[in-house]
């Protein structure tokens, strides 16, 4: 949970994938309430309600966190904890000549994520791991997923 003034966190996290898994599993239990990730130095105690504190400390979230993180280490998807983003394509006809769609995100971003997933004309979820992929690298993975459809 942050907030531009006062800078607010919920719990410091190494790593921003660490931070992201730990951000999406609040925003699950906490729709209500935004929760993203930022790098830099913690400016004073957490502050959040005892809730949200409790649930970011909690073994179950330390736990998924961790699960997640040796799984993909493990699988080779994403050996030094990038941040994750997901890829959206629609293939609703109405992207550039009548073709799809796409839209990328962090995979934290609940509200984002929820719409995408609901859309129906969702046609691929491609998850990307690294700082944001630029237009060049999205506009690949297009085209690539084009030559698998």
């Amino acid at each position: 949970m942050i907030g531009t003034y006062p800078l607010q966190f919920v719990i410091h996290a190494e790593g921003q994938r660490r931070a992201q898994i730990i951000a999406r599993l609040l925003g699950e239990r906490f729709p209500q309430t935004p929760f993203t990730y930022r790098e830099g130095i913690d400016t004073g105690p957490p502050f959040a309600n005892g809730f949200i504190l409790d649930s970011a400390a909690s073994v179950a979230v330390r736990r998924i966190t961790e699960t997640e993180l040796q799984a993909e280490a493990g699988a080779g998807t994403n050996p030094k904890g990038h941040p994750k983003w997901l890829l959206f394509i629609f293939d609703s006809g109405k992207g550039p000549e009548g073709g799809p769609q796409m839209s990328c995100c962090l995979e934290c971003d609940g509200n984002v994520v929820e719409r995408c997933k609901a859309d129906p004309d969702l046609a691929d979820t491609i998850e990307i791991f690294g700082n944001y992929p630029g237009t060049g690298e999205l506009t690949a993975r297009l085209a690539a997923w084009r030559g698998a459809a």
